[in-house]
């Protein structure tokens, strides 16, 4: 070869190893608070000092990230495929209460739980079967969103479904299903006080599983409930009572539980948009953690 010819190879080959620097692949990770980018994966930042170091417990690759908006603000996440356990997607809050156990079944997607109550007419309900978790400050969120699937039993009694627990005056955020079938989600102030704010949606048959999205705005004292991706109704109180950071489902934390399975239960500490919301519901099928679809 020429020494021209030596000169163009040299200079193309030092080109390309130009743009290979150049060029930096797509970043595939993206690790939502409080998780923080550790290597090719994503680190339970645990205290907060954004150091990924020996106190953070376990490296959660895949279950840290999300590939959407809606791993912005999400709380916990509850797929609910664990037969003996109830476990938080967000590595944050899996140490939750089970009281008279609730059972494994096949689910919307993956398992589900089933929770046997008899509803609101039984006078003993303080050994119906309900789940409860601590939500560190979700009595000072401005605003909050929950969503799950759930499938009632046909031809059973209403009951609680889920809800935070009220401070002194009765400040329920609760959703729960009535006898005839349909779904009330409501604010309280006070028992039947003038902050008192309820939705009754349609009649829901017991045909299988449906999608819920029950969210409320705190400043602007209104609530929302969405089935199956559509928005049901909104409410607007005139004030709203307090709530602890007790989180209940199956039941209240006194009983009076629903009859049905719930699956893919999520938290989040903000509003949902219309386009989240039927993105969870994707056309029926169902979007779980992290969200990829």
């Amino acid at each position: 070869m020429s020494r021209q010819g030596n000169g163009v190879f040299l200079f193309v080959l030092l080109l390309i190893v130009f743009l290979a620097g150049c060029v930096q692949p797509k970043d595939s990770v993206v690790c939502n608070q409080p998780y923080i980018r550790f290597a090719a994966s994503c680190c339970l930042d645990r205290n907060n000092d954004s150091v990924c170091d020996n106190d953070q417990g376990k490296v959660i690759p895949s279950n840290a990230a999300s590939c959407s908006s809606l791993g912005t603000d999400l709380v916990a996440y509850y797929k609910e495929d664990n037969p003996s356990a109830h476990t938080d997607e967000t590595g944050r809050y899996d140490a939750v209460d089970e009281v008279e156990g609730a059972v494994s079944v096949p689910g919307k997607i993956g398992n589900a739980f089933r929770y046997n109550s008899l509803g609101l007419k039984p006078s003993d309900t303080s050994n119906d079967p309900r789940v409860h978790a601590v939500f560190p400050g979700a009595h000072a969120w401005p605003a909050a969103t929950v969503t799950t699937w759930i499938r009632f039993s046909p031809s059973k009694y209403g009951g609680i479904i889920l809800g935070f627990q009220e401070s002194t005056n009765y400040g329920h955020r609760m959703m729960f299903r009535l006898d005839n079938k349909t779904i009330l989600a409501y604010l309280y102030n006070g028992h039947d006080g003038p902050g008192y704010a309820a939705i009754f949606s349609r009649v829901v048959p017991d045909d299988g599983w449906h999608h819920y999205a029950y969210e409320w705005d705190v400043k602007a004292k209104t609530e929302r409930l969405y089935i199956d991706g559509v928005l049901e109704d909104t409410a607007t109180a005139a004030t709203i009572g307090s709530i602890t950071d007790n989180f209940w489902w199956g039941s209240w934390f006194n009983g009076y539980g629903m009859n049905g399975e719930i699956d893919e239960l999520g938290v989040w500490s903000r509003i949902l948009s219309d386009d989240e919301i039927k993105k969870l519901y994707a056309d029926g099928k169902g979007l779980s953690y992290p969200f990829c679809g």
